[in-house]
């Protein structure tokens, strides 16, 4: 039997043995790299990296949170004191319990722990 290349045509020449009337039967095959779907495994630190960003985006919304909710002590703080120098106190007490707050959700991941 004649060998067929991947396009189905004959690599011998047809002879008195295969004669035109005869069909060859074949699978046509897609080449391998084609069909082969690479599910690519993590490395060994992408795990560490990717809680490590985590940890970085948490500590982010954490931070934002504290200063909307330092903004928002602060309009509250100049609509409603009735004293200018209480009001700068309790504005310079905001900003201290902000500041701290943010720090205790930075330090960490710096790897300072107090």
């Amino acid at each position: 039997m004649p060998r067929l290349d991947g396009r189905g045509i004959s690599s011998k020449p047809q002879t008195s043995a295969n004669p035109p009337s005869t069909v060859t039967r074949f699978r046509l095959r897609a080449p391998s790299s084609s069909l082969k779907i690479r599910n690519v495994s993590p490395g060994p630190g992408d795990g560490k990296r990717n809680a490590r960003k985590a940890e970085m985006i948490s500590a982010l919304i954490g931070v934002l949170i504290i200063i909307v909710v330092g903004a928002i002590c602060f309009w509250a703080i100049d609509k409603f004191a009735p004293d200018r120098r209480l009001a700068q106190l309790l504005k310079l007490l905001v900003v201290l319990i902000c500041l701290a707050a943010i720090l205790q959700r930075v330090l960490p991941l710096a790897g300072i722990y107090i």
